[in-house]
């Protein structure tokens, strides 16, 4: 029995020197499997890159902005070559004027009939001015009156209509008093017709007695 147990014994040590080889090698195996899902996380930083392709269009939109400017500037170098041909003429005028203005003094002495003509102007600008004014006045006082009468209505109408809200509940009772008086006034009329019937039973008896007096 104890050889049959020594080799038992020396079995299991076999089976457990397997086991932990066999078990050492998954290890190895799982870590390959790890490697694989951090390239899949790669991908998607690609994907981040197509929406910087995006910005990229708006900078083309910008540069068509600065064409713009520079066909401007091309126009405003043709109107300053006008302007210079303008000024050369100018000083030939002045000094032309220069000799003539010491002749002309003279003659302004005895041209004051002119300033006449000036003065005429101005009395038909008063005329008009004149005309717009009396409108104005005419307006302007009719407004005022009417705005003192309606703050005078106003101040009244705000006491009396405190007062009014008391008032409506007495006049409550007051009108059932006089619906009832009115029923009164119909009953008596009433009384009135019956009399004028009972007279006229009354004729119907007198050509009763008018026989009677036949029969005699």
């Amino acid at each position: 029995m104890t050889q049959c147990s020594a080799w038992r014994i020396e079995k299991k040590k076999k089976k457990k020197k397997k086991k932990k080889k066999k078990k050492k090698k998954k290890k190895k195996k799982k870590k390959k499997k790890k490697k694989k899902k951090k390239k899949k996380k790669k991908k998607k930083k690609k994907k981040k890159k197509k929406k910087k392709k995006k910005k990229k269009k708006k900078k083309k939109k910008k540069k068509k902005k600065k064409k713009k400017k520079k066909k401007k500037k091309k126009k405003k170098k043709k109107k300053k070559k006008k302007k210079k041909k303008k000024k050369k003429k100018k000083k030939k005028k002045k000094k032309k004027k220069k000799k003539k203005k010491k002749k002309k003094k003279k003659k302004k002495k005895k041209k004051k009939k002119k300033k006449k003509k000036k003065k005429k102007k101005k009395k038909k600008k008063k005329k008009k001015k004149k005309k717009k004014k009396k409108k104005k006045k005419k307006k302007k006082k009719k407004k005022k009156k009417k705005k003192k009468k309606k703050k005078k209505k106003k101040k009244k109408k705000k006491k009396k209509k405190k007062k009014k809200k008391k008032k409506k509940k007495k006049k409550k009772k007051k009108k059932k008093k006089k619906k009832k008086k009115k029923k009164k006034k119909k009953k008596k009329k009433k009384k009135k017709k019956k009399k004028k019937k009972q007279g006229k039973k009354k004729k119907i008896d007198k050509p009763a007695s008018s026989t009677d007096v036949a029969f005699c």
